[in-house]
Protein backbone atom coordinates (compact mmCIF):
# COMPACT_ATOMS: atom_id res chain seq x y z
CA UNK A 1 0.00 0.00 0.00
CA UNK A 2 2.86 2.55 0.74
CA UNK A 3 3.57 2.49 -3.17
CA UNK A 4 0.34 3.61 -3.67
CA UNK A 5 -0.86 7.37 -4.17
CA UNK A 6 -2.60 8.69 -1.26
CA UNK A 7 -6.81 8.29 -2.61
CA UNK A 8 -8.34 12.01 -3.34
CA UNK A 9 -11.35 10.99 -0.94
CA UNK A 10 -11.47 13.28 2.48
CA UNK A 11 -10.94 10.18 4.76
CA UNK A 12 -13.63 11.93 7.16
CA UNK A 13 -16.22 11.00 4.06
CA UNK A 14 -15.17 7.17 4.46
CA UNK A 15 -17.41 4.93 6.63
CA UNK A 16 -21.64 6.91 5.69
CA UNK A 17 -23.24 7.02 2.39
CA UNK A 18 -23.73 10.64 3.08
CA UNK A 19 -19.32 10.54 2.47
CA UNK A 20 -19.69 8.43 -0.36
CA UNK A 21 -22.12 10.28 -2.06
CA UNK A 22 -20.32 13.25 -1.34
CA UNK A 23 -16.93 12.06 -2.58
CA UNK A 24 -18.76 10.75 -5.77
CA UNK A 25 -19.60 14.46 -5.99
CA UNK A 26 -16.91 16.16 -5.76
CA UNK A 27 -14.70 13.47 -8.38
CA UNK A 28 -17.97 14.67 -11.01
CA UNK A 29 -17.25 18.57 -10.39
CA UNK A 30 -13.61 17.83 -11.18
CA UNK A 31 -14.30 16.96 -14.38
CA UNK A 32 -16.61 20.15 -15.17
CA UNK A 33 -15.01 23.39 -16.27
CA UNK A 34 -15.89 26.74 -15.34
CA UNK A 35 -14.03 29.82 -15.24
CA UNK A 36 -9.90 30.29 -14.42
CA UNK A 37 -7.31 32.78 -14.97
CA UNK A 38 -5.20 32.49 -17.97
CA UNK A 39 -2.67 33.83 -20.18
CA UNK A 40 -2.49 34.56 -23.95
CA UNK A 41 -0.06 32.74 -25.80
CA UNK A 42 -0.71 34.00 -29.31
CA UNK A 43 -3.24 35.87 -30.93
CA UNK A 44 -5.24 36.31 -33.83
CA UNK A 45 -7.01 39.81 -34.05
CA UNK A 46 -8.35 38.93 -37.74
CA UNK A 47 -10.38 36.22 -36.77
CA UNK A 48 -9.82 37.23 -32.66
CA UNK A 49 -8.86 34.21 -31.23
CA UNK A 50 -6.35 33.04 -28.88
CA UNK A 51 -4.15 30.76 -27.78
CA UNK A 52 -4.12 30.99 -23.98
CA UNK A 53 -2.69 28.80 -20.69
CA UNK A 54 -4.83 28.33 -17.81
CA UNK A 55 -2.97 29.37 -14.85
CA UNK A 56 -4.31 27.16 -11.75
CA UNK A 57 -2.73 23.89 -12.41
CA UNK A 58 -3.94 20.24 -11.60
CA UNK A 59 -3.28 18.78 -8.25
CA UNK A 60 -2.41 14.70 -8.02
CA UNK A 61 -3.40 13.00 -5.29
CA UNK A 62 1.01 12.65 -4.54
CA UNK A 63 1.32 16.16 -4.02
CA UNK A 64 2.64 17.13 -6.99
CA UNK A 65 1.10 19.70 -9.49
CA UNK A 66 0.77 19.62 -13.11
CA UNK A 67 -0.03 22.68 -15.78
CA UNK A 68 -2.69 22.49 -18.21
CA UNK A 69 -2.82 21.96 -22.05
CA UNK A 70 -2.83 24.98 -24.52
CA UNK A 71 -5.71 25.91 -25.64
CA UNK A 72 -6.34 26.56 -29.25
CA UNK A 73 -8.56 29.58 -30.76
CA UNK A 74 -10.52 30.44 -28.36
CA UNK A 75 -12.73 33.25 -29.06
CA UNK A 76 -12.02 36.41 -27.48
CA UNK A 77 -14.48 38.58 -25.43
CA UNK A 78 -15.26 41.90 -28.03
CA UNK A 79 -17.40 44.48 -26.02
CA UNK A 80 -19.58 45.79 -29.26
CA UNK A 81 -22.82 46.41 -30.58
CA UNK A 82 -25.23 48.74 -32.72
CA UNK A 83 -22.68 48.95 -34.87
CA UNK A 84 -19.80 49.74 -32.55
CA UNK A 85 -16.70 47.42 -30.85
CA UNK A 86 -14.06 47.72 -28.19
CA UNK A 87 -11.17 45.58 -29.35
CA UNK A 88 -7.64 45.16 -27.59
CA UNK A 89 -4.14 44.32 -29.84
CA UNK A 90 -3.49 40.95 -27.36
CA UNK A 91 0.20 40.55 -26.61
CA UNK A 92 1.66 36.98 -25.12
CA UNK A 93 1.21 37.39 -21.85
CA UNK A 94 -1.79 39.37 -20.89
CA UNK A 95 -3.98 37.89 -18.71
CA UNK A 96 -7.41 37.46 -18.23
CA UNK A 97 -9.85 34.25 -17.45
CA UNK A 98 -11.15 31.34 -19.86
CA UNK A 99 -14.52 30.47 -19.33
CA UNK A 100 -16.48 27.78 -20.15
CA UNK A 101 -19.78 27.45 -22.20
CA UNK A 102 -22.48 25.03 -21.07
CA UNK A 103 -22.50 22.63 -24.29
CA UNK A 104 -20.48 22.50 -27.14
CA UNK A 105 -20.24 25.54 -29.37
CA UNK A 106 -18.19 24.88 -32.15
CA UNK A 107 -20.82 25.08 -35.08
CA UNK A 108 -22.39 28.56 -33.53
CA UNK A 109 -18.77 29.67 -33.67
CA UNK A 110 -17.89 28.93 -37.43
CA UNK A 111 -21.38 30.43 -38.23
CA UNK A 112 -22.45 33.14 -35.66
CA UNK A 113 -25.90 31.69 -35.78
CA UNK A 114 -28.10 29.46 -34.13
CA UNK A 115 -26.94 25.96 -34.06
CA UNK A 116 -27.37 22.68 -32.22
CA UNK A 117 -24.64 21.28 -29.85
CA UNK A 118 -21.84 19.50 -32.41
CA UNK A 119 -21.22 16.76 -29.42
CA UNK A 120 -22.17 16.07 -26.37
CA UNK A 121 -20.19 17.56 -24.49
CA UNK A 122 -20.84 19.75 -21.53
CA UNK A 123 -18.87 22.67 -19.35
CA UNK A 124 -15.76 22.47 -21.41
CA UNK A 125 -13.14 25.05 -21.37
CA UNK A 126 -12.62 23.13 -25.49
CA UNK A 127 -16.28 25.52 -25.48
CA UNK A 128 -14.96 28.27 -23.87
CA UNK A 129 -13.87 32.10 -24.48
CA UNK A 130 -11.16 34.37 -23.26
CA UNK A 131 -12.21 37.93 -21.53
CA UNK A 132 -9.20 39.94 -21.29
CA UNK A 133 -8.73 41.53 -17.85
CA UNK A 134 -5.35 43.72 -16.53
CA UNK A 135 -6.13 42.49 -13.02
CA UNK A 136 -4.56 45.37 -11.28
CA UNK A 137 -1.40 45.83 -13.29
CA UNK A 138 -2.15 49.41 -14.69
CA UNK A 139 -1.74 52.56 -13.23
CA UNK A 140 -4.30 55.67 -12.25
CA UNK A 141 -3.53 59.07 -12.17
CA UNK A 142 -4.18 60.45 -8.48
CA UNK A 143 -6.01 63.43 -10.54
CA UNK A 144 -8.27 60.82 -12.00
CA UNK A 145 -8.97 58.81 -8.88
CA UNK A 146 -12.91 59.73 -9.07
CA UNK A 147 -13.16 59.86 -12.68
CA UNK A 148 -13.88 57.12 -15.69
CA UNK A 149 -10.44 56.79 -17.58
CA UNK A 150 -9.80 55.01 -20.86
CA UNK A 151 -6.16 54.60 -20.83
CA UNK A 152 -2.68 53.13 -21.87
CA UNK A 153 -1.57 50.81 -18.45
CA UNK A 154 0.68 53.20 -17.85
CA UNK A 155 -1.35 56.58 -18.42
CA UNK A 156 0.89 58.46 -20.32
CA UNK A 157 -2.26 58.91 -22.67
CA UNK A 158 -5.88 58.79 -21.45
CA UNK A 159 -9.17 60.09 -21.80
CA UNK A 160 -10.62 61.21 -18.17
CA UNK A 161 -14.56 61.54 -17.84
CA UNK A 162 -15.42 63.73 -15.27
CA UNK A 163 -18.49 65.04 -14.11
CA UNK A 164 -18.32 68.45 -15.95
CA UNK A 165 -15.82 68.23 -17.83
CA UNK A 166 -13.52 65.53 -20.69
CA UNK A 167 -10.25 65.35 -21.00
CA UNK A 168 -7.53 64.24 -23.52
CA UNK A 169 -3.68 63.70 -21.99
CA UNK A 170 -1.29 62.39 -23.98
CA UNK A 171 2.68 62.64 -23.83
CA UNK A 172 3.01 62.66 -28.05
CA UNK A 173 0.54 63.70 -30.49
CA UNK A 174 -3.18 63.87 -31.07
CA UNK A 175 -4.21 63.36 -34.83
CA UNK A 176 -7.84 63.89 -35.87
CA UNK A 177 -8.46 62.65 -39.36
CA UNK A 178 -11.90 63.76 -40.59
CA UNK A 179 -13.29 63.21 -43.92
CA UNK A 180 -16.50 65.87 -43.58
CA UNK A 181 -16.31 69.09 -41.48
CA UNK A 182 -14.75 69.25 -37.80
CA UNK A 183 -16.61 71.57 -35.82
CA UNK A 184 -15.72 73.78 -31.95
CA UNK A 185 -18.56 74.85 -30.43
CA UNK A 186 -18.13 76.28 -26.75
CA UNK A 187 -20.53 78.48 -24.54
CA UNK A 188 -17.25 80.15 -23.59
CA UNK A 189 -14.07 80.88 -25.42
CA UNK A 190 -11.65 78.65 -27.29
CA UNK A 191 -7.89 78.86 -26.61
CA UNK A 192 -5.18 77.48 -28.40
CA UNK A 193 -2.25 77.48 -26.47
CA UNK A 194 1.05 76.26 -28.51
CA UNK A 195 3.91 77.71 -29.46
CA UNK A 196 3.49 77.42 -33.21
CA UNK A 197 -0.20 76.91 -34.54
CA UNK A 198 0.14 76.01 -38.17
CA UNK A 199 -2.92 76.09 -40.45
CA UNK A 200 -3.05 74.55 -44.29
CA UNK A 201 -5.66 75.92 -46.01
CA UNK A 202 -7.35 78.81 -45.46
CA UNK A 203 -9.36 80.12 -42.02
CA UNK A 204 -13.22 81.15 -42.34
CA UNK A 205 -14.49 83.79 -39.87
CA UNK A 206 -17.68 85.06 -39.73
CA UNK A 207 -18.16 83.65 -42.97
CA UNK A 208 -15.37 85.31 -44.94
CA UNK A 209 -12.11 83.51 -45.89
CA UNK A 210 -8.75 84.26 -44.08
CA UNK A 211 -7.04 84.47 -47.70
CA UNK A 212 -9.63 87.17 -48.98
CA UNK A 213 -9.04 89.22 -45.49
CA UNK A 214 -8.29 93.26 -46.74
CA UNK A 215 -8.05 96.46 -44.47
CA UNK A 216 -9.87 99.41 -46.22
CA UNK A 217 -9.02 103.03 -46.00
CA UNK A 218 -5.10 102.54 -45.91
CA UNK A 219 -2.67 103.51 -48.49
CA UNK A 220 -0.53 101.68 -50.31
CA UNK A 221 3.50 101.69 -50.37
CA UNK A 222 6.55 99.78 -50.80
CA UNK A 223 7.08 99.23 -47.25
CA UNK A 224 5.87 96.18 -44.75
CA UNK A 225 4.21 96.45 -41.66
CA UNK A 226 6.34 95.93 -38.28
CA UNK A 227 6.31 92.43 -36.63
CA UNK A 228 3.83 91.74 -33.18
CA UNK A 229 4.86 93.45 -30.09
Amino acid sequence: MSDNETPSQDPADAGSLAGVLSAVFKKQMQGVDGMLPAAVVRYDRQNNTATVRPLIQVMGTDGKSLGRSLLLAVPVLALGGGGFVVNFPLKPGDLGWIEASDRDISLFVQALAEAKPNTCRLHSFSDGRFIPDVFRRYVIDSSDADDMVIQTIEGNTRIVVRANAVDIKTSGDVAIDAGGKIGLAAAASITLAAPVVTIAGDVSVEGRGFMEHVHTGVEPGPGNTGGVA
